[in-house]
């Protein structure tokens, strides 16, 4: 579960991404599929990835198909590109993430 350098695991990717968009964790492992919740999810795989964390954990740990969560992933990927804003949350979430890495 950990990633190579620093400590980066799953679980404190979903710890931080609560934190930061207010939910639980066990709203953001419910059958819910809102559009709030569905972002927020596809926000940790992509972080995931890019951490070389595996997809297929993250869906697990958040009761979801591997699938359905890489079509959030890329559907998120394929946004940023025509949104600024967007872009600039993740790239906000990627810094606050990488502090609170640091401190723990």
């Amino acid at each position: 579960e950990k990633n190579g350098n620093l400590n980066i695991t799953v679980t404190n990717l979903i710890e931080h991404a609560c934190a930061r968009y207010r939910v639980t964790e066990m709203e953001i492992a419910s059958e819910s599929r809102g559009r709030e919740l569905a972002h927020i999810r596809a926000v940790i795989a992509l972080i995931a990835r890019d951490n070389g964390l595996s997809i297929i954990e993250v869906a697990k740990k958040l009761n979801r198909d591997s699938g359905g969560l890489s079509r959030l992933l890329n559907k998120l990927h394929a946004n940023m590109k025509h949104s600024s804003v967007l872009t600039q949350e993740i790239a906000s979430f990627k810094n606050d993430f990488a502090d609170y890495i640091k401190n723990t």
